[in-house]
């Protein structure tokens, strides 16, 4: 997904503002912005691409959960890292929005309770089959997440090389 930024040049001091917005956004890491789908549709994707799903379990109000979009997930290892993962989210008291996987058509919060997740933040990775193999619960700065994040990569390479 691509950003357009028009700027009008009135004044030296705008179009400097401008260029350094460009380069903010372009600076942004991907997997921070775009890469995010939702529930339903990750699970589908993740099962054409034999990818591993990463689920973020959080809330609006979560404030470690913010944290971890505005510094984890910014840090430019991480971002590396989590494109090798079909990332979702759902939110843990969201009952309205619903999601289809195979015959369960369930609300974002039901889908975090069936998948065990009843604290903010939990990321779960899971298989396309919705199987759970490793969870990580709570705020991490990159240096705590990364190693999760590599542990996870591995095991999912080393499950894929035995099949």
């Amino acid at each position: 997904m691509s950003t357009i930024i028009k700027c009008a040049v009135v004044s030296q001091r705008a179009l400097a503002s401008c260029a350094l917005l460009v380069v903010l956004m372009s600076d942004s890491p991907a997997a921070a912005q775009d890469a995010w789908i939702p529930f339903g549709e990750a699970v589908e994707a993740a099962t054409d691409q034999g990818q591993v799903l990463m689920v973020m379990v959080g809330a609006p109000w979560c404030g470690p959960c913010h944290r971890m979009r505005t510094e984890t997930f910014m840090d430019a290892s991480v971002d590396s890292l989590l494109q090798s993962f079909m990332l979702t989210e759902l939110t843990i008291d969201d009952a309205e929005t619903r999601h289809r996987v195979d015959r369960y058509r369930l609300s974002e919060r039901d889908w975090a309770e069936r998948l065990g997740a009843d604290v903010t933040p939990t990321f779960l990775f899971m298989r396309p089959d919705l199987s759970v193999f490793a969870t990580s619960v709570g705020f991490l700065p990159p240096e705590g997440f990364i190693p999760i994040l590599e542990s996870v990569q591995d095991a999912s390479l080393a499950s894929a090389e035995d099949q």
